[in-house]
């Protein structure tokens, strides 16, 4: 973490999930880290978003993502996976347009 707080961007080609692996770092957005990804088990491209998640906050989280797992619309931006990596939770997106 630098002296503000905010979590060091990670290294190109780091690999989370064993299946995301970052491409760049996109930006900073509502204290979670945008990075363009690859994801490597289907050959296609991904946005990778890293936050932190407290343990005491990870059940509600896990029911949320669940939820918007399991729902697809036209409009809404589909969820490839989601999870843990270290002490950080991770939502991977097909990219936006």
């Amino acid at each position: 973490m630098d002296p503000r707080g905010a979590a060091a961007q990670l290294p190109l080609s780091t690999v989370i999930g064993g299946r995301f692996q970052i491409e760049s770092f996109l930006r900073n957005e509502g204290g979670t880290e945008l990075y363009q990804a690859k994801d490597t088990r289907e050959n296609v491209p991904a946005w990778l978003r890293l936050f932190s998640c407290p343990p005491g906050l990870r059940a509600v989280l896990e029911s949320d993502l669940t939820q918007a797992s399991a729902t697809t619309h036209k409009n809404l931006t589909t969820i490839l996976a989601w999870g843990y990596e270290g002490d950080r939770a991770y939502v991977a997106t097909e990219p936006l347009d």
